[in-house]
């Protein structure tokens, strides 16, 4: 499995690079009063409204630092039977790495609050995480942001 690296504050996380539409630069984005502060905002990519995740506030409860390297990787988000972009600001996107299922380990300690944390791997220059991306939002934001392209 090939799977996108990148870092938030000291650690280092994975996704599955076959999620990944592409890894872009950030943007300005309209932002909403009152949402979440994990909630960075939307943004239009390619004519499509795309919201965004601040990853590290997401995990960390920390504002997303920007380095030269910090992007917005436009992910395949699967809720239910539909199919929705969404991006997922990350500080520090590394590099692409090939992950053999054998060498996944299990992460030992996970809750309901952080259900998206998988499995580890264990590289010579660090452990890193993989993250579901379909468990990556709470189910009432996922409703929230998906609403309009549901027709609702």
């Amino acid at each position: 499995m090939l799977c996108l690296t990148f870092e938030i504050g000291e650690n280092r996380y994975a996704i599955n690079a076959s999620e990944v539409i592409e890894v872009a630069p950030p943007v300005n984005m309209t932002t909403f009063p009152k949402a979440p502060s994990y909630f960075a905002g939307r943004f239009n990519f390619r004519g499509d409204i795309v919201p965004v995740i601040d990853l590290r506030d997401l995990l960390m409860g920390l504002t997303t630092k920007k380095y030269l390297s910090t992007r917005i990787l436009v992910v395949n988000y699967h809720a239910g039977e539909e199919t929705h972009k969404l991006g997922l600001l990350c500080e520090k996107v590394m590099d692409i790495i090939r992950i053999k299922e054998d060498e996944l380990q299990n992460p030992g300690l996970i809750t309901e609050e952080t259900g998206y944390l998988g499995r580890l791997i264990n590289l010579k220059t660090g452990i890193v995480q993989l993250i579901s991306v379909i468990d990556l939002l709470p189910p009432f934001l996922r409703k929230d942001l998906f609403r309009e392209a549901a027709g609702e």
